[in-house]
């Protein structure tokens, strides 16, 4: 059974990458909703918000990014019949490249395996989503060079 809270289970590939992007979308919202309507509310009042309500507004979507990160990441590693300690990989440089291209790229087990069941197809949302991921990856990288470029132009004037 699937779940987004759970340390158990097993995610495919797709699911992972869309569930991952999808956490990604809510948790730049969050922040983007709260400039949009703090500071239209704080046109209003004539006192500056408290500081610790700029850092909690900040740093609760990024721990909520981490936990999901670590489950998403558990339940991937799980699909590959791989303990979830092997999250831990994250903290060491060059390893975290390795483990991440390993979670994307290799395919899990196609049967049962020391952690559960085969996870259930995937719906159309995920594929939605994974493709969307990857076709924001293939955006961002084109507007980069298309940038790089532009400003080579502009330093030519």
């Amino acid at each position: 059974m699937l779940s987004f809270f759970s340390w158990n289970g097993r995610i495919g590939r797709m699911r992972y990458i869309a569930w991952y992007f999808g956490m990604s979308l809510l948790c730049m919202l969050i922040p983007f909703l709260f400039l949009i309507f703090g500071s239209y509310s704080l046109s209003s009042f004539p006192q500056l918000p408290s500081i610790t309500f700029v850092i909690s507004a900040l740093i609760t979507p990024m721990l909520v990014i981490s936990y999901f990160s670590l489950v998403f990441s558990i339940q991937r590693l799980h699909d590959l019949n791989r303990s979830g300690w092997w999250v831990l990989l994250v903290l060491i440089p060059l390893a975290n490249l390795l483990l991440g291209i390993y979670m994307l790229f290799f395919p899990g087990s196609d049967s049962n395996n020391d952690h559960g069941s085969i996870p259930p197809a995937n719906s159309l949302g995920v594929y939605i989503l994974a493709w969307l991921w990857i076709a924001s990856i293939i955006l961002f990288i084109v507007a980069y060079f298309f940038a790089i470029a532009m400003y080579t132009q502009y330093l030519m004037r």
